[in-house]
């Protein structure tokens, strides 16, 4: 693997529909993938229904539709698995249980289908859907697990979207395969689960992660690509207070932008994550400059940092060249959606006559905050509402007075469940980013050593080098399945050190190693002469022993002692047992 890993999501949807959860859920993996420059398929069933594709193709997101369909049947518990038999009201035939997992594992080039062990060859992730969970899809689970065994250095990640059940005391094949763990890692989507859902397949709870599903506001209210754009730019989502606050630039100590400093400044102090936006218009002229330096100076004597505690889009404007009308005005969709982003409304101006921000920002619920030096603005809001005296109290001549303030404004804040709820709903629980940097991303190089996105494993013991003078017999070389899927040989010293498993059979000299190997268990207990000799052995003794490139050949407690003690090698017996 170099750089970021290729990422197969296996599915078995037929259509795009939203009425079914899982497209919707499948589609947001694929956007975080492509949002993160990641290199990924969705690889959907042949026969799929493509009504939908083009809206999916104009994201950007891309899909292979290969895969086999058969015959779907929810296998209870009890039920044995189904042999492949006629349809006597059809005529046709349908595939049995275990058809059924050849046609998932192989494919069928006469239909046009692939299957598993070559649609997934040059994936170093693979992510299934409910194919190890649910009783439907037994056949492809069965599949899946002969692949896990065919490559089991890449990383498989198992998504189950249902709630964890008890086998039954009468639990039968094929059912047994949705409450065994299959191999790779399970994935839930709560936490409070996770533990119940492992007991389920008989595992421990660290082999089951959790991941939540994605519902971000900026997906749910569709928010405009600029929207996104300075979102992104500023990690605006990540807070704990967020504030919108649109105004006319050369009227900003009307509009109380000094008021509205010096409380942001005491939340930084208190190590509250609070964010302002200053959504800044009528910035574009030579005259409007000084009054904009004058904002970002008091911003700095109030030891806020601009661009993280105060975002003016004046200054996003200044980055970017294709927003530089933003200097006079910002789109009335981008200031809509952000406020739609925040969570608090604060209004320490006394310039207002009806204000149309105030009515935004109290009919999408924010917490309010007015101006009690003002009281036209009073008339528009609920007499429950906080209100401070803003204009009589200087923010430089009376600076205890914001810090109070600042203080009593954070603890009703704290205490109001519906603000708290939708900020944590906005922020953590649903957003696609921290979903993405804390719980999904991490998963992709789990079972990658040395990623800085991951903890690091104790790496295994390091293993000395095979003698030089390795007898001819272990020149061999297995064939093994490449990360990609091609065919590699590697001399069989090299299995020896590092442990490595074969997937097909070992391409022997002369006398085979099977042959030298067969009823090695009943020889074992024998120990032969000249250990340490390198001749090639008796290959018509009838007790060899077994082949050990330290000792040319071991007893049984040679050979325990070699391998948990020094570590030198793997026995060829377990060579040849594990292809």
């Amino acid at each position: 693997m170099e750089g970021k890993p290729r990422v197969a999501i296996l599915t078995s949807l037929v259509d795009y529909s939203p009425a079914y959860s899982l497209v919707g859920i499948i589609l947001d993996q694929a956007r975080a993938l492509h949002r993160h420059g990641y290199e990924y398929d969705i690889l959907c069933l042949k026969n799929f229904n493509k009504k939908d594709e083009e809206r999916i193709k104009k994201e950007g997101l891309h899909a292979k539709y290969i895969l086999p369909q058969t015959y779907l049947h929810d296998y209870q518990p009890n039920e044995p698995a189904r042999k492949t038999a006629t349809d006597p009201k059809t005529s046709q035939v349908v595939l049995g249980f275990d058809d059924q997992v050849e046609v998932h594992f192989n494919g069928d080039p006469e239909k046009g289908w692939v299957g598993y062990k070559d649609a997934l060859k040059s994936y170093e992730v693979v992510i299934d859907h409910d194919l190890m969970f649910l009783s439907w899809h037994l056949p492809q689970n069965e599949a899946l697990r002969r692949c896990m065994k065919m490559w089991p250095r890449k990383n498989w990640l198992h998504w189950v979207h249902s709630g964890p059940s008890s086998a039954p005391a009468d639990l039968c094949h094929p059912s047994t395969l949705r409450f065994t763990h299959g191999g790779g890692h399970y994935v839930y989507l709560n936490e409070t689960q996770r533990l119940e859902y492992s007991l389920m397949i008989q595992t421990t709870k660290d082999e089951v992660s959790t991941v939540y599903n994605p519902k971000d506001i900026r997906d749910l209210y569709g928010f405009s690509k600029d929207t996104c754009a300075l979102i992104d730019r500023y990690d605006l989502l990540d807070h704990e207070i967020l504030m919108v606050y649109p105004f006319s630039t050369p009227r900003y100590k009307d509009k109380g932008i000094r008021q509205l400093l010096r409380l942001f400044s005491n939340w930084r102090k208190q190590k509250i994550k609070a964010r302002l936006i200053l959504v800044n218009a009528h910035c574009n002229s030579a005259v409007d400059q000084p009054k904009l330096k004058a904002i970002e100076a008091y911003a700095t004597l109030c030891e806020l940092e601009l661009d993280k505690d105060v975002i003016l889009t004046s200054r996003f404007a200044d980055e970017n060249e294709g927003y530089k009308l933003w200097r006079y005005t910002v789109p009335y969709k981008v200031v809509q959606d952000l406020m739609l982003a925040s969570n608090m409304f604060i209004f320490p101006s006394v310039s207002e006559c009806c204000s149309l921000i105030q009515a935004e920002a109290s009919i999408s619920g924010k917490f309010m905050v007015l101006n009690r030096d003002f009281p036209p603005m009073l008339e528009f809001s609920h007499p429950g509402v906080l209100t401070y005296e803003f204009t009589g109290n200087d923010p430089d001549a009376n600076q205890a007075y914001y810090e109070c303030v600042a203080r009593e404004i954070w603890a009703n804040f704290k205490s109001d469940a519906a603000i708290m709820n939708a900020t944590k709903a906005r922020t953590q629980f649903y957003n696609r980013d921290w979903i993405f940097r804390t719980q999904f991303e991490p998963l992709l190089y789990r079972r990658f050593s040395g990623d800085p996105r991951v903890v690091p494993v104790a790496p295994e013991p390091v293993r000395p080098e095979p003698p030089s003078d390795l007898p001819p017999q272990f020149r061999a070389a297995l064939e093994f399945e490449g990360p990609s899927g091609e065919t590699v040989n590697v001399p069989i010293e090299k299995v020896l050190v590092e442990k490595k498993k074969p997937a097909a059979v070992i391409k022997a000299t002369k006398p085979p190693i099977e042959v030298l190997l067969a009823n090695a268990e009943e020889r074992a207990a024998e120990e032969p002469s000249n250990l340490a000799s390198t001749d090639e052995p008796d290959w018509n003794d009838p007790k060899p022993g077994i082949l050990c490139p330290i000792f040319g050949t071991c007893s049984e407690e040679r050979r325990s002692n070699c391998y948990e003690e020094a570590g030198h090698c793997l026995m060829l017996d377990e060579v040849i047992e594990a292809k």
